[in-house]
C-alpha cells in the first residue's frame, strides 16, 4: 500500500504527541482509544479542508514485530512495530521518502524534529499545529475540560498562608520521626 499517493503536501503527525498537547496532560487507558478516534476524525476534517495527505503515527500497544497501517477516511493511521517506537517510525518514513521537502511533520519532540529537518522535511510543533487546525476548521485548539463536581479552589495552587501551614505540619512530623543511626 503506497502511503504517499498523488498529493503534494503530506502531513505526518506524531499521534500521541499531538493528542497529549490537545488534552494538555495525560489520559486513562480507557479514554485513550476514544481520544485517538476523535483525533483521527479531526485530522480527516483537516485533510478534506486542505487537500493535504495525512499520516498519523501512534505507538503500538505491544511488540507486534512490524508496523501496521490502516486507512480511516482520508487519513492513514500507522501503529509502530513496537511499543514506544512511533518516533523511529516517523523518522523512517521521512528518511525513506523520495522528496522530504513535500513533507510536514507535526511533533514537539526535539529529537524527531531535528532528524526530520536534517532530512529536509518541514516541521511544526504540536501546539502550533493545533492553532492551525483551529484556524482551518474553526475548532478550539484544546479539548474543553469536563465540568468538575469539586470546587475550583481544589485545583488552584495554595496561597502563601496555606504553604506556611503545610510547611509547619511537615516540620512537626519530621521532629517526631526518629532518626536512624548510620
Amino acid at each position: 500500500m503506497d502511503l504517499f499517493q498523488s498529493i503534494t503536501v503530506i502531513t505526518i503527525v506524531d499521534g500521541y504527541n499531538l493528542l497529549f498537547a490537545r488534552i494538555e496532560g495525560s489520559i486513562d487507558i480507557d479514554v485513550a482509544e476514544r481520544a485517538r478516534e476523535d483525533l483521527v476524525r479531526l485530522l480527516n476534517r483537516y485533510a478534506a479542508a486542505t487537500g493535504s495527505g495525512v499520516i498519523v503515527v501512534f505507538d503500538s500497544s505491544g511488540n507486534v514485530g512490524h508496523s501496521s497501517r490502516q486507512r480511516s477516511g482520508l487519513v492513514t493511521v500507522v501503529y509502530a512495530h513496537k511499543a514506544g517506537k512511533a518516533d523511529e517510525e516517523i523518522i523512517r518514513i521521512v528518511s525513506n521518502y523520495k522528496n522530504p521537502s513535500e513533507l510536514r511533520v507535526v511533533t514537539s519532540d526535539n529529537r524527531v524534529a531535528y532528524a526530520c529537518k536534517h532530512a529536509r522535511a518541514a516541521t511544526i510543533g504540536s501546539r502550533d499545529f493545533l492553532d492551525l487546525l483551529g484556524e482551518t476548521l474553526d475548532v478550539p485548539s484544546q479539548q474543553q475540560e469536563e465540568p468538575r463536581d469539586e470546587p475550583d479552589q481544589k485545583y488552584s495552587p495554595p496561597n502563601s498562608q496555606e504553604v506556611q501551614y503545610w510547611l509547619k505540619q511537615f516540620s512537626k512530623a519530621d521532629e517526631k520521626t526518629p532518626k536512624k543511626n548510620g
